[in-house]
């Protein structure tokens, strides 16, 4: 087969679920992704990935909300089994926001590794976004 430049031999489906639930003061969010069918030339251990994410959001206050984050994944190359974290937003009028987010993540298997093949057992990662509406 020539080569074409693209990763996966043929495109794979897949199926997604969301659900938001939204009280007074918190939101819930529960979503997932499965690869409905394998990659054929990737190994059967990362072969049909899948993700899952929940998050509870705190929005009792008019201009700052806190959010707590568990996700996980399978199958998925380089990502951690699981990650639980925390992020607060803070609204700046109308058309900005600040986010600082935190997670803290583990892994298990060889789908991550450096770069003298060790596999990866944590992950820390922390993020700022300034978000600006025109």
């Amino acid at each position: 087969m020539e080569d074409d430049n693209d990763r996966y031999e043929r495109r794979v489906s897949g199926l997604s679920a969301y659900i938001l639930w939204a009280g007074e003061q918190f939101e819930l969010t529960l979503e997932g992704l499965v690869a409905t069918g394998s990659f054929q030339e990737l190994d059967n251990d990362r072969d049909r990935p899948r993700a899952w994410n929940a998050e509870l959001v705190y929005v009792g206050y008019s201009s700052f909300d806190i959010a707590l984050r568990f996700e996980g994944s399978r199958e998925l190359e380089d990502e951690p089994l699981y990650q639980v974290g925390a992020a607060a937003t803070w609204r700046m009028g109308r058309r900005a926001s600040l986010t600082a987010e935190y997670l803290h993540g583990e892994f298990s298997g060889e789908l991550a590794t450096n770069d003298e093949d060790q596999p990866y057992d944590h992950v820390d990662r922390v993020g700022a976004m300034l978000s600006v509406a025109f």
